[in-house]
């Protein structure tokens, strides 16, 4: 089964639970040191809730995502983010400081995660998307529904 670019997104929008029971549903990398909880502060009452997706290999996830969009992208990637001010300030070069980058912000993230109280679901992206979208439903105590595309119910 192919799967389209952010169909649960789509659920998401198109959800009108969703909308009158989580009015800020927050789909999270991380968020940044410093104001990172002032945010969730002013967010509490929102009901807000995480959920983190992410990949257990980071090397391996960039290498995949780069080979599927091509060298252009790669490049476009590495040329910009490696020689940020970030990147420039710890010496990083090509794709192995793009890996180290993302290596550096997947602690950032797991870090802030950890230290959230909010309701948080984390999922380690590893292609199995059906179950995630069960998972992510159940979590938001939502109904299962087919996934667009997915040719059930049609």
């Amino acid at each position: 089964m192919s799967i389209p670019p952010f169909p649960f997104s789509t659920i998401i929008r198109n959800s009108y639970a969703v909308k009158e029971r989580y009015p800020c549903v927050i789909l999270v990398s991380s968020l940044l040191r410093g104001s990172w909880s002032e945010v969730i502060d002013c967010l509490r009452n929102l009901n807000p809730v995480v959920i983190y997706l992410y990949h257990a290999d980071v090397a391996q996830a960039l290498r995949a995502i780069c080979a599927a969009r091509g060298s252009p992208w790669e490049a476009y990637q590495v040329n910009w983010k490696v020689a940020s001010p970030y990147g420039a300030q710890r010496s990083l070069s090509g794709f192995a400081g793009l890996v180290q980058l993302y290596q550096l912000y997947r602690a950032l993230s797991d870090e802030l995660f950890a230290q959230l109280k909010l309701p948080k679901l984390a999922i380690c992206n590893e292609g199995h998307w059906a179950r995630y979208y069960d998972d992510m439903l159940t979590f938001l105590e939502l109904p299962q529904r087919p996934l667009p595309g997915s040719g059930a119910g049609s």
